[in-house]
């Protein structure tokens, strides 16, 4: 399943709650990120799988693997 574009993964109906791991961040630079971000649309939410996805240039993701979390196979 393809990643959503930008856009559609913070606003509108298609939004998926996700976290987002920045990896090589250095501390300062996650400083000054973490203040542009939108707050997120809903108060909590389940996660139920983990995908690890890789930069391929400029703003493009790779889904590498997807991991289920917590459940078993067949149940919600």
């Amino acid at each position: 399943e393809p990643l959503a574009p930008p856009l559609k993964e913070i606003e509108g109906p298609s939004y998926l709650p996700h976290l987002t791991l920045a990896l090589g961040l250095t501390p300062e630079e996650a400083g000054r990120l973490v203040p542009a971000l939108p707050p997120p649309p809903r108060r909590s939410f389940r996660v139920r799988e983990a995908a690890l996805v890789r930069a391929e240039g400029e703003g493009v993701l790779v889904e590498v693997a997807r991991f289920p979390l917590g459940a078993s196979p067949g149940s919600p």
